[in-house]
């Protein structure tokens, strides 16, 4: 039995765990419960900023990526030639064709005007005038005639043969196709400016 009378506070029902009285103070449950829900709200919003930052961040890299190719080929476009016609070749045989193509016509080096002079090389009657006028009947110049001295040089040929200053091969070779003859270049009628016709026997035959 307690030594103190009985009152109405002895009347009230014992207090449960979850219960919060007059002269206590809220319980630890209470305040973990209405601190732990402010953290969690906190911690949703820090974590829906950074996903909208990681997204603005990797959403602009790509438009950008996506934009430099366009550019590029834009530009790439605009280098081109306006007109890739003005860039053909010239047809063969047009404007354009090189002098050195142009073949030179047969027999153009061929001075049939330089002077030939007829020898009677061993002195058949009648030969170097025969000869003379079957050149002078072909165009050659023919401008004298005469016989043969010995000693001069046929390069070892017999006649009939044409010995020329060897500049004036060209005509000299013209000269012993119409004769039949051998040709022999030599220094020694460089001077006399002439070429030598040398006949003989088997040109008058």
């Amino acid at each position: 039995m307690s030594q103190y009378s009985h009152d109405e506070f002895d009347d009230v029902p014992p207090y449960q765990s979850d219960e919060v009285g007059k002269h206590r103070a809220p319980g630890s449950a209470v305040a973990s419960g209405a601190s732990g829900g402010g953290l969690k709200w906190i911690g949703l919003l820090a974590a829906f900023a950074l996903i909208v930052g990681l997204v603005a961040y990797f959403g602009g890299s790509w438009l950008r990526g996506e934009d430099e190719p366009v550019a590029e080929e834009e530009q790439t476009q605009d280098e081109q030639p306006a007109d890739e016609d003005e860039a053909e070749p010239a047809p063969e045989g047009e404007e354009g064709e090189s002098p050195e193509d142009e073949q030179p016509e047969e027999g153009a080096e061929t001075d049939l005007d330089f002077p030939i002079y007829v020898y009677n090389y061993d002195g058949t009657p009648g030969v170097a005038g025969s000869v003379r006028t079957q050149l002078e009947g072909a165009g050659f110049n023919v401008t004298g005639q005469d016989n043969w001295s010995a000693g001069w040089n046929t390069c070892g040929e017999t006649a009939p043969v044409v010995v020329h200053p060897p500049a004036q091969e060209a005509v000299a070779a013209r000269i012993a196709e119409e004769l039949g003859a051998a040709t022999c270049a030599s220094d020694g009628w460089t001077d006399a400016g002439v070429i030598a016709v040398a006949v003989g026997v088997e040109s008058a035959q």
